[in-house]
């Protein structure tokens, strides 16, 4: 059986983002023209926190927006290095990701990294890792937000937010990154299991299994969007409740179980105004021309090029983590759950008492090409004028993904944090 796989996206984000606009306040900085355009440049992402590592930097070339790509940097010397005279070798542990081994970093000291490839040496500047402030609290509120641009479109969800402790100093750089995760079913417990073999009355040979062996998945995600904020101008060095991500009640992800984590992460003000930069440009819904135009650079330069583009940020920040909140399930009309389980999975008649004749054909016509065929039962709603009711089929599934919640990316290994 053929397990479906998440593709899961890196950096593309910011690949896509740099030919387009972003408004800010006066920019003074001189950008240099890029002559040969945003293909083939090198792209880091990665970061060194007090948290433990392993760490990891990924390193990729930038694809024109008309062919979109993910394009792996293999084969380069990735070093990071303190100010202590501290440094370590990353080894590639696939194509363009690089990992280290031992280094652990360390609040107050200053860190840089280092990349050689195809003859050149790039390198970022040093950067002090500060001490994380606390996570006062995540939480979420129900609300009402326009779900579509051009549309007066409304929907109801969970609108989460952030508030930190109070920090030491006044002027302080936030940016968080969220995980989610959430439980999901199959739509049908498998029931029995047909192979090809009889009894000796000729009646197919049914045998059982753990109906939910492959029925529960529980699913990870890094939520794409990019969250900053700071402290310089605000009475006291605290946020409270900055809005973070929604969720509408009528995503699926929100029907069984729903958990967000936080990392919260203080950074240099060079690294604020990056990522505030990419906050900004994603989330601005207005024509090319309605900002004035600039290119989110890094903290990343070529040694002996300096006006060579490289995109991306090495980031040293101190990071507090917040406890997984989970949410309350949403919701839903009958109809609604129903909606969600539909599938294309083979539905052999609505009364299966009346139809076993029609069901052993099945059976007997298939071939040992579809072994192992599954069978279960399903609730169907039937609306009528003038009233509704449900009726039972047996179903025989030519498709894994009615009966394997792996089929849609998850995983059967239900998180060690997760609440029944």
């Amino acid at each position: 059986m053929k397990i479906g796989r998440l593709k899961i996206c890196g950096l593309q984000l910011l690949l896509m983002t740099i030919s387009i606009v972003l408004i800010a306040s006066c920019v003074e900085e001189y950008w240099p023209e890029l002559e040969g355009g945003y293909e083939d440049l090198l792209v880091v992402d990665g970061k060194i926190t007090n948290e433990a590592g392993p760490y990891t930097i990924r390193l990729s070339k930038s694809s024109s927006l008309l062919n979109q790509a993910y394009n792996p940097l293999t084969g380069a010397i990735v070093i990071i290095s303190d100010d202590d005279g501290n440094s370590e070798s990353l080894f590639e542990s696939s194509p363009g990701m690089y990992q280290t081994v031992d280094i652990q970093g360390v609040i107050g000291r200053k860190y840089k990294l280092s990349i050689s490839t195809e003859g050149k040496t790039y390198e970022s500047d040093y950067e002090e890792l500060l001490a994380p402030i606390g996570i006062e609290a995540v939480s979420y509120a129900e609300e009402t937000h326009k779900v579509s641009e051009t549309e007066e479109i409304y929907e109801s969800g969970y609108q989460f937010y952030v508030s930190s402790e109070l920090a030491p100093n006044p002027k302080n750089y936030f940016y968080w990154e969220l995980e989610e995760t959430y439980e999901y079913h199959a739509p049908y417990p498998i029931e029995y299991i047909f192979n090809g073999a009889y009894h000796s009355d000729g009646e197919p040979f049914l045998y059982h299994e753990d109906p939910y062996v492959m029925y529960y998945c529980w699913t990870s995600n890094t939520i794409k969007e990019i969250f900053t904020q700071n402290t310089a101008y605000l009475s006291e060095p605290k946020i409270n409740r900055h809005p973070l991500h929604f969720v509408q009640h009528n995503e699926e992800k929100m029907r069984i179980q729903y958990s967000v984590m936080a990392k919260q992460f203080i950074v240099s003000e060079k690294a604020y105004i990056f990522k505030k930069g990419l906050e900004d440009l994603n989330s601005d819904n207005g024509g090319l021309y309605t900002r004035q135009p600039y290119q989110i650079r890094g903290n990343m330069y070529n040694v002996d090029n300096p006006e060579e583009a490289v995109l991306g940020y090495f980031l040293t920040a101190g990071v507090s983590t917040s406890e997984h909140l989970f949410t309350p399930p949403a919701v839903i009309t009958e109809v609604e759950a129903l909606e969600w389980s539909r599938t294309t999975c083979f539905v052999i008649a609505p009364n299966v008492f009346n139809k076993l004749p029609k069901f052993r054909q099945v059976l007997n016509e298939s071939s040992p090409e579809e072994w192992p065929l599954y069978l279960s039962h399903v609730q169907a709603l039937y609306i009528y004028p003038s009233n509704s009711f449900y009726a039972e089929l047996l179903i025989v599934h030519d498709d894994f993904s009615c009966i394997d919640c792996r089929m849609n990316g998850g995983t059967t290994q239900k998180p060690d944090f997760w609440i029944n």
